[in-house]
């Protein structure tokens, strides 16, 4: 199950949980690809994935979705941080989806 947050701008996903006993079926993937679906097919251009830690090894996984926006001193600015090779959920042959303001998937 995945309890989301409907904005004017997009869907925040303020919280998700499964049962992890198989990550390699990537069900918190699964569920963020969802929500890009959901806020792309509602015209929302945005999928806030909500907090993340540099060095916690449980919010890596946020980085490997991009672009990514920081907020800052100036408002929301592109950010590229590096992604660790251990982001994500451990689940083999995954790869990053990288995905533009419409909601496409960029290849």
């Amino acid at each position: 199950p995945c309890l989301v947050d409907w904005l004017s701008s997009g869907v925040s996903a303020a919280y998700s949980f499964f049962d992890p006993q198989d990550p390699r079926r990537g069900l918190g993937t699964h569920m963020i690809l969802w929500l890009a679906d959901a806020a792309a097919r509602r015209g929302l251009p945005y999928v806030y994935l909500g907090y993340w830690v540099e060095g916690s090894d449980r919010m890596n996984y946020k980085i490997r979705y991009q672009p990514i926006e920081k907020l800052g001193r100036a408002g929301w600015e592109r950010f590229d941080p590096p992604i660790p090779a251990h982001a994500g959920e451990h689940a083999q042959g995954e790869q990053s989806i990288t995905r533009d303001r419409e909601g496409r998937v960029l290849k």
